[in-house]
């Protein structure tokens, strides 16, 4: 940790929002069909 705080790097978003809730919905629908099993 103490060599990575030495040189730390930006972080850097690259996915958009619609891409993540398109992520989080279908994640949804696959909890959902598992619970009804």
């Amino acid at each position: 940790i103490q060599v990575n705080n030495e040189h730390p790097k930006p972080l850097i978003w690259v996915a958009t929002a619609d891409s993540i809730l398109e992520k989080v919905a279908r994640g949804r629908v696959a909890l959902q069909a598992i619970k009804q099993n």
